[in-house]
């Protein structure tokens, strides 16, 4: 289950026991009151916020105290310039204890009401420190406090945006969004990862977990979402992000800052750029100029009357009904139905075909991602096109005249032949959507 959809769900219920925030309340005037171990100068209280083990408000450094106060956690955020510190409650275990996090941003925003962050502090009974799944937020307003961001630009790579990243654990064999991990030589930040990535002649190189480095001449997967998505600052420049952490405990998912090379050379729209495939796909034709195409959402394999069982041909979905999954054992044996799907090859003029349910059958390897011309974030970006004989341009849906006008997915129509008028195909891309499970603010 994807992280933001735990988090969610725990932060509705908690707010439902908590009940609504309310106006400015007796709280908040005694943390901010002229207790030396309320509020230090220069900092000011946000309010209170859902806070889970899934994905935490702030995250970059903690401590943990018998005594613990608000000015305790403040003076232990502020040599870091920190540009915000929190408290809450530890542990059932020790109760005794509190939590003290700083951060350079708040990776979540989830507001709670001031009553859920009613637990006194262990240094300081007369003021509070967060709660139980809560957590009381101060703000740093000194001129040297670090506020990340995203460079434009670094040297010749550009900032592409924060992207889902593919789950290694759900792909079989393991992936990424980007192929190869870099070690870099101290601290990770933005300038030595986008140079090592170019030292390799990558094109792509992207940063998670505050200090990973991943570079690769395509993205295998992820899409393009918010930015407040990819909010973990960078090991070696807290002024920049590097990517998000997903999780305290290792489970959901990252996402991943993308710079792209701009020098590098041009894009080879016929050539391949990946042939083996990560995951599940879904196939959606887009018509050459990046429209979709009406009541066409995706294409799938189906049964013909002209082929023995077991025998599909790619083709629009008929009524609406598609299969979830449109692997058809393109890129190697795949899956289909449950049971093993192979390919075969594709000749001009004709339209693809795969056989499920017949062990070992062999397959059609001449298929592959090649760069997509109309993808507006980028032509090495998902969605790629799928291509056939190192070409993405030649695909077309026809009406299929022994059919009742299903229309089949044909490669490089031709005339005279027996199932379609090659003047009534419609040249399309077939865009190759990445199935993964993406825990994603949208764009």
């Amino acid at each position: 289950m994807p992280t933001w959809f735990f988090t969610s769900v725990v932060a509705a219920m908690l707010i439902a026991i908590w009940g609504k925030p309310g106006p400015t309340s007796a709280l908040e005037v005694r943390q901010s009151s002229s207790n030396p171990n309320a509020i230090l100068p220069g900092w000011n209280r946000l309010g209170c916020f859902v806070d889970q083990g899934g994905v935490r408000v702030l995250r970059k450094a903690s401590f943990t105290s018998a005594t613990m106060t608000p000015a305790a956690c403040m003076n232990f955020c502020t040599p870091g310039n920190f540009a915000f510190a929190g408290v809450e409650f530890h542990n059932i275990t020790h109760p005794r204890r509190k939590e003290c996090w700083c951060d350079f941003a708040m990776q979540t925003n989830i507001s709670a009401p001031d009553t859920a962050c009613n637990d006194a502090c262990t240094g300081d009974s007369t003021l509070t420190c967060g709660g139980m799944g809560a957590i009381t937020i101060f703000a740093n307003s000194a001129p040297n406090v670090i506020h990340p961001a995203n460079k434009p630009f670094v040297n010749t790579w550009q900032y592409k945006g924060c992207f889902s990243e593919l789950d290694p654990v759900q792909q079989a064999p393991p992936a990424r969004d980007l192929q190869r991990m870099v070690g870099i030589s101290g601290p990770v930040s933005v300038e030595p990862c986008t140079a090592a990535c170019k030292a390799s002649n990558f094109a792509l190189a992207g940063l998670e977990n505050g200090g990973e480095c991943w570079c690769g001449h395509t993205m295998l997967g992820g899409v393009r979402v918010a930015d407040s998505n990819c909010l973990v600052a960078c090991t070696g420049d807290p002024t920049e992000f590097c990517g998000s952490s997903g999780s305290n405990n290792g489970e959901g998912h990252t996402q991943i800052s993308i710079y792209q090379d701009t020098s590098a050379p041009p894009v080879n729209f016929q050539s391949c750029l990946e042939t083996k495939i990560v995951g599940d796909v879904i196939l959606r034709p887009v018509l050459q100029n990046g429209s979709s195409i009406p009541n066409v959402p995706m294409l799938s394999g189906l049964s013909d009357a002209t082929f023995p069982h077991g025998f599909n041909i790619l083709s629009a979905c008929a009524n609406g009904i598609c299969l979830d999954h449109t692997n058809l054992g393109l890129f190697g044996p795949g899956i289909l139905n449950g049971q093993q799907a192979a390919s075969f090859i594709v000749n001009p003029g004709d339209s693809p075909v795969s056989v499920f349910g017949i062990p070992g059958a062999t397959f059609f390897n001449g298929y592959c991602w090649m760069a997509n011309p109309v993808n507006p974030v980028g032509s090495l970006f998902q969605p790629l096109l799928l291509g056939v004989n190192s070409r993405a341009d030649l695909w077309a849906l026809c009406p299929n005249v022994t059919a009742d006008g299903r229309l089949d997915v044909v490669f490089s129509p031709r005339d005279g032949h027996p199932n379609y008028q090659k003047s009534a195909c419609e040249s399309i891309f077939i865009q190759t959507d990445i199935e993964t499970q993406v825990a994603i603010k949208s764009v």
